[in-house]
């Protein structure tokens, strides 16, 4: 297809005399046609639809436009898909920092009891220790007389 176009421009160029015009191609009211360089020749030979004049954009054909159209559809998608994942990746990010926090703290006051457990075995065998670890959870030994001070009414 592209030869036809070439033959026809070349048989246009043939015909044209010094000026460019086409010999024995007059318009009726004296005007002479356009000239058309190298450029508007490539052009229309490019131009597979036909040409169009002016700043109107040529018609594309209906199936390359809805090619165009479910390559954007399809490109919106995969936009929207890892924005919904990076959602998704950024809330289990906090979630599980929380939790790390949460156990952190657990951790420590874990630590702190098993230390003061730590204390209280360690002094197991002193009667002295177990004594006092008594006292301070209310018992008395059965010689000694309880004498409770407040006000009455329990407060």
């Amino acid at each position: 297809m592209s030869d036809w176009w070439n033959e026809q421009a070349d048989a246009r160029s043939d015909d044209a005399g010094p000026g460019g015009e086409e010999q024995g191609a007059t318009r009726p009211s004296g005007e002479r046609p356009a000239r058309r360089g190298a450029a508007g020749r490539h052009a229309a030979a490019e131009a597979p639809f036909g040409s169009h004049g002016g700043d109107e954009p040529r018609p594309r054909p209906p199936a390359r436009r809805k090619l165009n159209v479910v390559i954007v559809v399809l490109a919106s998608l995969g936009v929207l898909q890892l924005l919904y994942l990076n959602y998704v990746e950024s809330d289990r990010m906090f979630v599980l920092r929380r939790e790390v926090a949460r156990l952190e703290a657990d951790v420590a006051r874990l630590e702190t009891e098993r230390h003061g457990l730590e204390e209280v075995a360690a002094h197991a065998a002193d009667p002295t220790y177990r004594e006092a670890l008594a006292r301070k959870q209310g018992f008395i030994l059965p010689d000694e007389v309880r004498v409770v001070t407040g006000a009455a009414g329990g407060q």
